[in-house]
Order: structure tokens, then sequence, then C-alpha cells
């Protein structure tokens, strides 16, 4: 118990001079979900009103099943980059979104048996 006393003291200790209006990192815990797709994204603020982003999916797993043809996956490698515009100033509140992104995937599940393999190359606007 004192040593994890210890560690979470040390943690706040350094926590509190992070400088985490100017860098951040995150994850997504639904993509996580997805069959154990791994994804960090991380976040530079440029302006008090602009952050740039970039991030990288990556799932190499495919899980057998005990029917012969059917194999369960979603493998995928993405990268993405874009710029995000924050009304009020950087990490507070919404945020408006542009980005574009390429990956490369190769899936098959119960609903679809049958294996898809590509390349996609996108753009989107979020909120």
């Amino acid at each position: 118990m004192k040593k994890l006393f210890s560690i979470i003291s040390l943690f706040l200790a350094f926590a509190s001079n992070a400088e985490g209006q100017k860098l951040s990192l995150s994850t997504n815990a639904f993509d996580w979900g997805m069959l154990g797709t791994a994804n960090i994204e991380t976040q530079i603020s440029v302006a008090q009103h602009i952050s740039v982003i970039a991030g990288v999916r990556y799932n190499p797993w495919k899980f057998e099943t005990s029917n012969p043809h059917l194999t369960v996956q979603n493998r995928r490698t993405d990268f993405y980059a874009g710029l995000r515009i924050w009304p009020w100033y950087v990490f507070s509140g919404w945020w408006i979104e542009a980005k574009g992104q390429y990956g490369t995937f190769s899936r098959s599940g119960i609903w679809r048996p049958a294996l898809e393999k590509g390349s996609a190359v996108g753009a989107g606007l979020g909120f």
C-alpha cells in the first residue's frame, strides 16, 4: 500500500509541472475493442486556437474459428494527419477538424465471411 501511495504521489508531483496545453497524446477505446486495434494520436498546439494532429492505427491480428472456412480479422494500418480549430483555446471545449487519411486493410468476420482487402485514401471534416 505504501508503494502504491508513493507512486501516485510522484505521478501527481510531476503531473503538476506538465505542459498540458502544448502537447497531447490520446488513444481511442472503441478502436481497441475492434479486435485489438492499437492506436495513438498526438496533437501539438501551434496557436491559441489551432492544433495539428497526427495518428496511427495498427491491427496485425487474425483469429481462427472452429469453422475452417471462417477467419475473423480486422487487420489494418492507417495513418492520418489534420488540423483542429478551437473556438476558445486549444484543448478546451469542442473543435472543428479537417484531416486526410491513408490506410490498408484486410478484414473478414462473422457477418461477412468473405475476405476483403485493399487500400483507402480519404478526407474528412469533424466536429
